[in-house]
């Protein structure tokens, strides 16, 4: 199981790279429905949304039934950090999610490195039968990991100071570890 403090610093980092984009950007519990998450470009929340995640818990699975970025704001990115902080957000609240599920049906949904659910860990379960895709809770950190390092840098958090570049090798550091004690976890333990 992640630690809930290293997960609660990687949202930190997904919402300051959301506000690097445009500082009036928000991303907000929706008020009358908290299974939504809202990003919002001002103060008003309903007149002021710009993007949506819904996310259902059931047992230890995350349903995400819906995600949607306004069509004049789609294109920087906010698609991809609106999920990844609803998925973080997802296993702090909800500590014993194992997997996440969603039916995607997106126009990239066979563009490999076009589909943000790719990218975030998610793979197909039966591509004959619909568009269902699912994502274990490793896959998704070990591709959170890589998605937050790539848009850090794409940011251009690397360029800034001495502390953020160790910050973007200490994330390097964490990626290669989670997925060292993922194979290790996964092999068979000899007496």
């Amino acid at each position: 199981m992640a630690d809930p403090g290293f997960l609660e610093h990687l949202l930190f980092i997904v919402d300051s790279l959301i506000k690097q984009k445009d500082s009036s950007y928000s991303v907000e519990v929706d008020r009358s429905d908290p299974d939504k998450i809202l990003l919002v470009n001002g103060p008003n929340q309903k007149e002021d949304e710009i993007g949506r995640v819904t996310i259902n818990i059931e047992d230890n699975t995350c349903n995400i039934p819906f995600l949607t970025i306004e069509e004049g704001y789609r294109g920087r990115k906010l698609g991809i950090l609106l999920l990844l902080y609803g998925m973080l957000r997802a296993k702090i609240v909800h500590p014993n999610i194992t997997e996440y599920k969603l039916d995607d049906n997106s126009d990239n949904r066979n563009k490999t490195k076009q589909n943000i659910y790719i990218n975030v860990g998610f793979v197909e379960d039966n591509p004959e039968e619909g568009p269902e895709k699912t994502a274990t809770f490793e896959n998704f950190l070990s591709s959170a990991l890589e998605q937050i390092a790539s848009l850090s840098t794409s940011a251009g958090i690397k360029k800034r100071t001495k502390h953020k570049r160790k910050t973007k090798r200490n994330l390097r550091h964490k990626i290669k570890r989670s997925r060292n004690k993922q194979s290790k976890s996964r092999s068979p333990h000899s007496s």
